[in-house]
């Protein structure tokens, strides 16, 4: 027994673009599973590298690293931030990276993306930056001696 099967133009072309929806679906739902949601406060430390970007679901990517005054002389490699304890408003990290004794940090922020929105508890995972500036210390023999 043949069975032969026929269909219109009009019949491809709901199936193809049913297909193609069906494509489009899968596609998004494979790129929004590789977010991961976390909640800040239990995030325990951050390692941050020179060269590498953030993720980004909400925003673009920003480098993990990024220096935004001072010297800005010394490419720092990797900087690891660790959460000392959250204040009721923000979490207070304390940054570190082995630096020279010729330069210090200056001010330095963590900044994350908010999961949902800008101020979200939750944050995506690998979407924290550093910005920071880097000041250049006086040594103790650097002394300005004038004679007179």
């Amino acid at each position: 027994v043949a069975v032969t099967v026929s269909m219109g133009t009009s019949s491809l072309c709901v199936l193809a673009t049913l297909g193609l929806l069906a494509l489009a679906c899968a596609n998004h739902y494979d790129k929004q599973s590789q977010f991961t949601r976390v909640r800040l406060q239990d995030v325990g430390a951050l390692t941050l590298h020179q060269g590498r970007m953030t993720t980004g679901r909400r925003s673009s990517p920003i480098p993990q690293l990024q220096c935004v005054g001072g010297a800005c002389h010394v490419q720092i490699p990797v900087v690891q931030c660790e959460n000392k304890g959250f204040d009721g408003v923000d979490v207070q990290w304390e940054c570190k990276a082995d630096l020279s004794t010729d330069y210090r940090f200056g001010s330095v922020t963590v900044a994350c993306e908010g999961y949902e929105y800008p101020d979200d508890p939750y944050i995506l995972a690998g979407s924290c930056g550093v910005r920071y500036r880097e000041h250049t210390r006086k040594h103790q023999n650097e002394h300005t001696h004038t004679h007179t």
